[in-house]
């Protein structure tokens, strides 16, 4: 199902791009942060956490007494927690 959205809703853009129509290149230049920017900052966020779960196993969290992130929820948090800052500088820059 989501394969056939993904399918429906990014080949006409696609398509209009490789055609080179002044709309797709308008909303591409116009939005380059949002359509370009954050899914790569969705990507760097995840290397990120990865090269981390890769090179120190477990990631585990804890904000002072009051909670304790592990098991799954650690590179969740952390992931999150990444591409809000990734975000962010997006955001301060543009």
């Amino acid at each position: 199902m989501a394969l056939a959205q993904s399918i429906v809703f990014t080949l006409p853009v696609a398509v209009a791009s490789w055609k080179q129509e002044p709309w797709a290149r308008d909303l591409v230049t116009d939005h380059f942060p949002a359509i370009i920017g954050l899914p790569a900052a969705a990507l760097a966020s995840f290397l990120i956490i990865a090269a981390f779960e890769a090179r120190f196993d477990k990631i585990k969290m804890k904000v002072g007494q009051l909670v304790e992130f592990s098991g799954a929820s650690g590179p969740i948090v952390l992931w999150v927690l990444c591409f809000c800052a990734m975000a962010s500088g997006i955001k301060l820059v543009r």
